[in-house]
C-alpha cells in the first residue's frame, strides 16, 4: 500500500500548483514510509506467529491465495487493456480516471476474498471519484484538475488501507504477546 500511495499520491501532484503539491507530499510521503515500515515489521515478526495447523486452514490460505492472484492479474490485464485501447483512442485524459475506476472494482472481489467490509467502503470511494473524474474529463475539466482530484481520493484510501493493516497487525502482536 505505502508504493500505491505514493504512486497515487504523484499522480495527484502533478495535477496541482507547487503550495498543493507540498502539502500532499508533506502528508502522503510520511504516511506512506509509515505504511512501508509497518509491512517491514510485520515481515519480520511473523515467523513469531502461530502456524496453521490443520488442513483447512491451508487449505483455505491456499484458495484465498490464488483468489488473490486471480484478481491482481485480471486488475493488472484490465489497466493495461483500458490504457492501451484510451490512448490508441487518442483520450489520455480518461487514462487516469478509469485506471482508478479498474483500481476500485478490484476492492470488491477482494473484499470476499479476504472477509474485510473495509474493502467495499474503499471501493466505493475511488470508483466514486474514479466516475466523477470521467465525468469531469467529459465536461472539459482539465486533465491536471480531474489527475489531482482522481489521485487525492486514490491516495486516501490506499493509505487508510495501509493504517488499518497497521491495526491489524498491532492487534495480532497484543493477542500473541498475551497467549
Amino acid at each position: 500500500m505505502a508504493f500505491f500511495t505514493l504512486m497515487w499520491s504523484g499522480i495527484a501532484v502533478s495535477g496541482l500548483n507547487d503550495a498543493w503539491s507540498n502539502t500532499v507530499l508533506f502528508i502522503f510521503v510520511p504516511l506512506s514510509l509509515i505504511v512501508a515500515a509497518n509491512g517491514a515489521h510485520l515481515f519480520v515478526v511473523s515467523k513469531n506467529f502461530p502456524s496453521l495447523s490443520t488442513k483447512s486452514d491451508k487449505a483455505q490460505r491456499k484458495r484465498m491465495g490464488i483468489a488473490y492472484g486471480v484478481v491482481f492479474s485480471a486488475e493488472a490485464i484490465f489497466i493495461g487493456a483500458g490504457a492501451g485501447i484510451l490512448g490508441g483512442l487518442h483520450k489520455d485524459a480518461y487514462i487516469i480516471p478509469v485506471i482508478a475506476l479498474i483500481v476500485g472494482l478490484h476492492f470488491y472481489p477482494m473484499a470476499k476474498v479476504f472477509r474485510r467490509t473495509l474493502d467495499y467502503y474503499l471501493a466505493t470511494w475511488v470508483c466514486l471519484a474514479a466516475l466523477i473524474g470521467v465525468w469531469q474529463t467529459r465536461e472539459g475539466i482539465s486533465t491536471q484538475a480531474v489527475s489531482a482530484m482522481v489521485g487525492l481520493a486514490t491516495a486516501s484510501a490506499t493509505t487508510v488501507y495501509g493504517l488499518y493493516m497497521w491495526r491489524i497487525k498491532h492487534q495480532a502482536l497484543v493477542e500473541l504477546k498475551h497467549s
